[in-house]
């Protein structure tokens, strides 16, 4: 779908994982994102549930642009400020979910700290690397 390329030849953090690492961290990340959904669909109905089901929502939303934005469009300077959103969106959802169901919350607690991770790492790339954004 991206060229690989690109990804490969740009200057990386040394806390940048490995390839294999990223094929085993998304998966986990996507499933607790999922078990901790599905633990406030099934919550008591309240304006707060509303609230944390909308930023589970936008938070698939900016995760998934991120993507597009970073590696098919080549946008660094963007990608990172779609990164802080999501981080921010993220930190909110899981207040959202921890007033849901505290384990629905905790479940998100790994997502955010990737999430740090992942902003620190775009963050290096825009620094270290001559692209045009």
């Amino acid at each position: 779908m991206y060229s690989s390329d690109f990804y490969k030849n740009l200057k990386k953090s040394k806390l940048t994982p490995s390839s294999n690492t990223f094929k085993v961290v998304w998966p986990v990340l996507y499933f607790l994102m999922l078990f901790s959904f599905v633990m406030v669909i099934f919550s008591p109905t309240s304006l707060n549930k509303i609230w944390a089901l909308f930023l589970f929502v936008i938070q698939l939303i900016l995760n998934f642009n991120w993507s597009f934005i970073f590696f098919a469009q080549r946008k660094i300077k963007k990608a990172l400020y779609i990164c802080l959103g999501l981080l921010f969106v993220v930190i909110l959802m899981t207040i959202a979910f921890w007033e849901q169901s505290k384990m629905a919350g905790i479940l998100q607690i790994p997502y955010c700290l990737w999430l740090v991770l992942a902003t620190y790492l775009n963050l290096f790339v825009l620094e270290n690397n001559c692209l045009e954004d």
